[in-house]
Protein backbone atom coordinates (compact mmCIF):
# COMPACT_ATOMS: atom_id res chain seq x y z
CA UNK A 1 0.00 0.00 0.00
CA UNK A 2 1.18 3.32 -0.73
CA UNK A 3 0.28 6.88 1.10
CA UNK A 4 -1.91 8.82 -1.56
CA UNK A 5 -0.08 12.32 -2.69
CA UNK A 6 -3.18 13.99 -3.00
CA UNK A 7 -4.48 14.05 0.81
CA UNK A 8 -2.94 17.97 1.83
CA UNK A 9 -5.82 20.33 1.47
CA UNK A 10 -7.94 18.20 1.25
CA UNK A 11 -11.28 17.74 3.86
CA UNK A 12 -10.90 15.62 6.34
CA UNK A 13 -13.69 13.46 5.69
CA UNK A 14 -12.49 13.16 1.99
CA UNK A 15 -9.01 11.88 2.93
CA UNK A 16 -10.66 9.80 5.36
CA UNK A 17 -12.55 8.00 3.28
CA UNK A 18 -10.04 7.84 0.77
CA UNK A 19 -7.85 5.85 3.16
CA UNK A 20 -10.59 3.58 4.51
CA UNK A 21 -11.84 3.05 0.76
CA UNK A 22 -7.67 1.94 0.14
CA UNK A 23 -7.45 -0.15 3.48
CA UNK A 24 -4.96 2.03 5.20
CA UNK A 25 -5.39 2.63 8.46
CA UNK A 26 -5.32 6.42 10.01
CA UNK A 27 -5.22 8.00 12.62
CA UNK A 28 -6.59 12.11 12.99
CA UNK A 29 -4.83 15.10 15.71
CA UNK A 30 -5.44 18.47 15.27
CA UNK A 31 -4.26 22.05 15.44
CA UNK A 32 -5.92 25.05 16.00
CA UNK A 33 -5.45 27.18 12.46
CA UNK A 34 -7.11 30.15 10.89
CA UNK A 35 -10.54 29.90 9.82
CA UNK A 36 -9.92 28.53 6.09
CA UNK A 37 -7.73 25.74 6.30
CA UNK A 38 -10.61 24.18 9.62
CA UNK A 39 -11.80 20.52 8.67
CA UNK A 40 -8.71 20.73 6.41
CA UNK A 41 -5.72 18.26 6.13
CA UNK A 42 -2.26 19.89 6.87
CA UNK A 43 -0.44 17.40 6.81
CA UNK A 44 0.02 13.63 6.52
CA UNK A 45 3.27 11.37 8.68
CA UNK A 46 4.41 9.21 6.57
CA UNK A 47 4.35 11.90 3.12
CA UNK A 48 2.64 10.83 0.13
CA UNK A 49 4.25 8.07 -2.07
CA UNK A 50 5.66 6.62 0.70
CA UNK A 51 5.44 2.71 0.77
CA UNK A 52 3.76 1.48 3.88
CA UNK A 53 4.20 -2.19 5.30
CA UNK A 54 1.59 -4.76 6.62
CA UNK A 55 0.03 -2.55 9.80
CA UNK A 56 1.43 0.79 9.15
CA UNK A 57 -1.03 3.18 9.15
CA UNK A 58 -1.20 7.18 8.50
CA UNK A 59 -1.21 10.58 10.69
CA UNK A 60 -3.20 13.19 9.60
CA UNK A 61 -2.98 16.69 11.06
CA UNK A 62 -6.35 18.44 10.40
CA UNK A 63 -7.75 22.07 11.36
CA UNK A 64 -9.74 23.04 14.15
CA UNK A 65 -11.19 26.14 14.99
CA UNK A 66 -9.05 28.27 17.84
CA UNK A 67 -10.43 28.40 20.64
CA UNK A 68 -11.18 32.18 22.09
CA UNK A 69 -9.37 33.34 25.28
CA UNK A 70 -10.76 32.73 28.12
CA UNK A 71 -12.41 35.74 29.80
CA UNK A 72 -13.38 36.05 33.38
CA UNK A 73 -16.16 38.43 34.81
CA UNK A 74 -15.19 40.08 38.26
CA UNK A 75 -17.11 38.97 41.24
CA UNK A 76 -17.09 42.19 42.66
CA UNK A 77 -19.06 44.83 40.61
CA UNK A 78 -22.59 44.94 42.40
CA UNK A 79 -22.94 47.81 44.01
CA UNK A 80 -20.45 49.81 41.72
CA UNK A 81 -20.90 52.60 39.90
CA UNK A 82 -20.86 52.28 35.88
CA UNK A 83 -17.68 53.89 35.43
CA UNK A 84 -15.92 51.79 37.63
CA UNK A 85 -17.55 48.87 36.81
CA UNK A 86 -16.37 49.73 33.20
CA UNK A 87 -12.85 50.32 34.21
CA UNK A 88 -12.79 47.37 35.78
CA UNK A 89 -13.65 45.44 33.04
CA UNK A 90 -11.71 47.27 30.42
CA UNK A 91 -9.30 44.85 28.60
CA UNK A 92 -5.35 45.90 30.28
CA UNK A 93 -4.37 48.51 28.12
CA UNK A 94 -7.20 49.45 26.40
CA UNK A 95 -7.05 53.50 26.15
CA UNK A 96 -10.84 54.04 27.30
CA UNK A 97 -12.88 52.60 29.80
CA UNK A 98 -15.62 50.30 28.80
CA UNK A 99 -18.96 52.28 28.82
CA UNK A 100 -21.95 50.55 30.36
Amino acid sequence: MTVPTDLINKSVDAAQAQLSAAGIPFSTSFREVEDTQVGVVLEVDPVGGTVLTQGDGVRLLVGKIKKPPELRVPADLVNKTADAAGQQLSPPGSPLPLRL
